[in-house]
């Protein structure tokens, strides 16, 4: 196999976000595959410089207290939301092309978002390179953006941009690959016409030989849960402590509530909680590993998603599951089997924490077959050889 993959990214890949860690694991792995060169353009590709990081991380604290006071501005006056989407998507996106010139003719372009895509292609219209780009979402291209800045909804010129990239990218892309077959499903309602540039490929992770799960552990306490992502809506932190301090008090002290996060919701929930005992604000951890192995139940009540790493993580610890079934997290856990599934409301966590504590001699045998999942349907290599498929399978048609 001989194959180029030029991977084009608008964020940080050293950020503590799925597509982040999606693409850190991807690099690592391909250097070890012979034939395989794999290159990764982004806002850090030059992190080993120390005078580039250092000027990096200097504009970098200029750009998020822009970026958080326009943010704000646009809560209130819709026209500051365009301005809002251009500090913080486009400028990156645009920086990123410009910074580091047009790939190679033979090789295979890999776009993890649409705004890279839609520079690049714009900036190298002649540009005849096979190309990728995943949809790390429920397939609605637009839905995640929405669900975590609502206020762009509010603005006409950014709902214009942000259709007209997406357009423009779908078109130009050649394979277009969803992490879930619901996401695929729902991507298809809206575009049908791309049926023949569409592929699905789960996440995956390597096992690792540390935490190994203890299936025999009584629940002879506390069920301890913990949720891991940046506290704010799109992840609905908000809803799952209304949901918890909604439960009658006796079901509260079933368990003890773990959050690993930072995000823009926190000061607000940590306030709500300072009363309550059975809820805990871990903060921004480096240690989620270990965080994990002594817990005995992963949740995550998402409004949005794609397939996030932090369940396989969950998953390769033997962790049962407890998720709203948004992206391609029904295709994670199965009721009955490794977790509970729920819908994204209030109503349905608070019903689905009061069955949980019902059902909490079944975590064990959960948790054993949250392990087997990942162990056969959430494996890295596998993840790995998918992708390699299609890049090779591109790279026979452009020779």
């Amino acid at each position: 196999m001989q194959v180029k993959i030029d991977c084009w990214y608008y964020g940080h890949v050293t950020a503590p976000n799925g597509v982040a860690t999606f693409l850190r694991y991807f690099k690592n792995k391909t250097n070890n595959i012979h034939g395989v060169g794999f290159e990764i353009f982004s806002l850090d590709r030059d992190q080993n410089n120390k005078e580039v990081t250092k000027g990096r991380i200097k504009n970098e604290g200029i750009k998020a207290l822009l970026k958080d006071k326009i943010m704000r501005l646009a809560l209130f006056i819709p026209m500051a939301s365009y301005f809002f989407l251009k500090k913080a998507f486009i400028d990156n996106a645009r920086e990123v092309v410009d910074k580091y010139g047009e790939s190679d003719s033979n090789a295979v372009l890999f776009f993890q978002d649409f705004f890279t895509c839609y520079e690049y292609f714009s900036k190298y219209k002649d540009s005849l390179n096979e190309s990728v780009i995943v949809l790390h979402s429920d397939g609605d291209p637009l839905n995640m953006i929405y669900k975590t800045y609502p206020f762009l909804k509010k603005s006409k010129k950014a709902i214009k941009y942000l259709e007209k990239i997406v357009e423009y990218s779908l078109r130009k892309v050649s394979r277009i690959v969803f992490l879930s077959q619901r996401a695929r499903s729902t991507f298809f309602n809206d575009y049908p016409q791309y049926d023949k540039k569409s592929r699905v490929v789960y996440n995956g992770l390597d096992d690792v030989p540390i935490n190994k799960p203890n299936f025999n552990r009584n629940i002879d306490s506390k069920i301890r849960i913990v949720s891991v992502g940046t506290v704010g809506e799109r992840k609905g932190f908000d809803i799952l402590i209304d949901a918890f301090m909604s439960l009658p008090t006796e079901v509260q002290n079933c368990y003890e509530l773990n959050i690993v996060g930072d995000g823009p919701l926190v000061n607000k929930l940590v306030h709500k909680c300072e009363n309550q005992k059975n809820v805990i604000f871990l903060g921004k951890r480096d240690d989620v590993d270990n965080i994990l192995a002594e817990m005995d139940v992963f949740l995550l009540v998402s409004r949005d998603e794609g397939m996030p790493m932090a369940v396989i993580e969950a998953m390769r610890q033997g962790k049962p599951l407890f998720l709203t079934n948004v992206g391609g997290m029904g295709e994670m856990v199965k009721q009955g089997e490794n977790g509970w599934l729920v819908d994204p409301n209030k109503e349905n966590i608070l019903k689905g924490l009061i069955k949980m504590a019902q059902e909490k001699d079944k975590i064990g045998i959960y948790a054993m077959n949250s392990r087997e999942r990942f162990l056969s349907e959430f494996q890295g290599m596998d993840m790995i050889h998918n992708y390699l498929d299609i890049f090779s399978n591109l790279s026979c048609n452009a020779e």
